[in-house]
Parts: C-alpha cells; structure tokens; sequence
C-alpha cells in the first residue's frame, strides 16, 4: 500500500510534463481565434484584398475573415472599439482618424500601421482632355458627395487656383455611370482614384474616344509635398489599351491597420505570413502588382505596430 503514494505522485509529475510539453508548441492556425477584418462594403478592391489576405494558400486555412463595413470612418471606429483587430483604410482617412480631423472628432492615437498594401491613382478621364486645365470650361464628375474621391478632387483644385465656376458643370454622381454618361454626351469627363487597371475606365475607352490626362502640374507637386496622405505614382503605359506611354499622376495607398490594443503576437504571425506570400497576393488582382515587399516596407504618419517592427528590420529583398 505504501507505494500507491509514490504512483501517484509520478503519474501526477508525468502529466504535467506532457501538458507542458504539448503547451509549448504553437497551435495550428485554425485552432486559433480568427482575426476580424473590416472592409468597406462600398469598395470592390478592398473585398479581393479583404478575401486575398484572409487566404492560407498553403493548407486553404483561413487566417481571418472579413466584416463588410459601411465606409472607411465605420471600419476605423470598430478598430478602435476593439470589435475587428484588422481593418483595409486609405491613406486619407487614417490621416484623418489619427489627427482627429472631420469626420472624426477626436484623435485616434491607438491605430497603428502593418503595411501599406496597394496604391490608388487619380485618373482625369475624357474627351480632349491631356492635362489639368482641360477640365476649365466642361461639364466633369468629380465623385459622391463626401467621399474619398470628391474630398481629393478639391484638394487638388484648391491647389491649382481652379474653382467650381471654372467648369462647366461640377456633377457628384456614383462613377459607375460615368461611361454611359460619357457616351451618351451627359458628360465630357470624370475623375477616379482606384487601383489600375479599373474596370471603368477599360468599358470607358472601349465605347467612346478619351483620354487620360497627364497630372503631372507643379501645383499638384506642392498638394503632394505638404499631405502625408499622398504620394507621386504613375498609370503605366500598356495598362489600358491604345495608352502606351506611362500617365504621371499622384494618389493615396490602402493600408493595412490594426490597434496597439492587439497582441505583438498576433501581429507579427499574421503580418510573417502575409509578408511570406505576397506573391500569391499580387496574383489575386492586377491592381495588386505594385505591392512587394519594399512597398510594404512603407513608413506613414501612423507608426508601425511593434508586432512588424522586428520582420521589418530583418527581411530583405
């Protein structure tokens, strides 16, 4: 009877090696919770990115799952408010959700960057149109009130010295009805920020005679030098159809947020993985292709979160 004691004791001891064995290994990852995505329900490329990252191509795991949101201001809200750990935001309204600047009313200093992820450029698309200045005196579409495109369009007219009273007629309609605005003579040419090629401006250019503009004006030079939200890009030539040389332009990034709220851990697996398999990304969508991984190296006026700090210090291409 005197050894049932020591038995037990060892079975006990035993036990606990293998529990503690077993614990140190990382679960796989889909016994892991799965990350919350946010993604504007409003932004077709913001879905493919959503759906593209939330991918484990390897084992078809997912890594997360996306949460349609209603605009940009919606899914950094839910951010801060800790019910998504991730959400897909442009560059202007990160800017303006971590200055506090309207629509936001106060700073929102927990949000902190992954990567940027993809570029989106300002295109002037119309008849006649080569520059900026083709704009004075035509009737163009500068995007719904209060969104993203409207909100850069008069920065840069600001920029430039051009007013609403230059033009024509100043529409804000839904740009999805800018090709059959443009053909049936409604309109002589719109402006869009999206991810390149766009499927509006391919339909565009295969039903009636247009051109893109050069953006390229020193005005536009200074609008870019002075907002953190934008930079200098370029629509390569051979991107649409009949257009071969490279279109100067400017435009902002869609960018890959999370909060200072959410583990180191979590970050930096889920940010090693993305950054092993952008490849696979650039892949999911034309627009993507822009996106390496110098390009999500990207610094911005939100920092890094700390869980990324560490892969991008030691990855290189």
């Amino acid at each position: 009877m005197a050894c049932i004691p020591s038995i037990g004791v060892k079975f006990m001891f035993f036990f606990f090696m293998i529990h503690a064995l077993i614990s140190s290994f990382p679960l796989p990852l889909h016994a892991r919770p799965l990350l919350l995505l946010a993604t504007d329900r409003t932004n077709p490329l913001q879905q493919v990115a959503g759906n593209a990252l939330c991918r484990h191509t390897s084992q078809d795991e997912p890594l997360c799952r996306t949460v349609p949101t209603d605009g940009p201001v919606d899914g950094i809200q839910r951010l801060v408010e800790g019910t998504v750990q991730l959400a897909l935001v442009s560059s202007p309204g990160a800017v303006q959700a971590w200055t506090g600047s309207p629509p936001f009313k106060t700073q929102n200093n927990h949000l902190r960057l992954i990567f940027r992820l993809y570029p989106e450029a300002v295109a002037l698309v119309g008849s006649g149109m080569g520059t900026l200045k083709d704009i004075f005196e035509k009737r163009v579409n500068i995007g719904p009130a209060g969104s993203d495109l409207e909100r850069l369009v008069m920065e840069l007219m600001v920029s430039c010295n051009i007013w609403p009273s230059d033009l024509l007629a100043t529409l804000r309609e839904d740009p999805a009805r800018m090709p059959e605005a443009l053909r049936e003579g409604r309109l002589d040419g719109y402006f869009l920020v999206a991810g390149h090629p766009a499927k509006m401006i391919r339909q565009t250019l295969k039903e009636t005679s247009v051109q893109l503009a050069a953006l390229n004006d020193p005005c536009i030079d200074l609008l870019v030098k002075k907002s953190p939200h934008l930079r200098k890009m370029a629509i390569d030539g051979g991107t649409y159809q009949g257009i071969d040389k490279d279109i100067p332009s400017f435009g902002f990034d869609t960018l890959l947020l999370t909060s200072d709220k959410v583990s180191t851990e979590t970050i930096a697996e889920f940010a090693e993985f993305v950054f092993s398999n952008i490849d696979d990304f650039r892949k999911r969508h034309s627009a993507f292709l822009a996106t390496d991984r110098t390009s999500l190296r990207g610094r911005f006026i939100v920092p890094h979160h700390n869980g990324v700090k560490s892969l991008l210090g030691t990855h290189h291409d």
